[in-house]
């Protein structure tokens, strides 16, 4: 079977979603499944660990995947801008 799974965030990002689906895909391709990974994260085009890797270019807002009601929720004051998190106090 062919699958593509499709992320905003994948690898080299490192977070809880970008390893389930790489390790998804590899398990995949290990039970002899055809597996591709499509993302919007930006990083190197050759497969990783054997599971190929199609990085479409997407501009996103600073550079990483967002969530678009972060904003909304937490007052605006956490942002990713850059590689540098600014913090704040929960409720401000």
């Amino acid at each position: 079977m062919r699958v593509a799974l499709l992320s905003d965030c994948y690898l080299p990002r490192l977070g809880g979603i970008e390893v389930q689906v790489h390790d998804l895909a590899r398990s995949l391709r290990e039970a002899g499944h055809e597996a591709v990974i499509i993302t919007a994260t930006q990083g190197p085009d050759e497969p990783i660990d054997d599971v190929p890797v199609e990085r479409l270019a997407i501009p996103l807002p600073g550079g990483v995947p967002v969530n678009p009601l972060r904003r909304r929720r937490f007052g605006g004051c956490c942002s990713t801008a850059g590689s540098t998190w600014r913090t704040c106090t929960w409720g401000s």
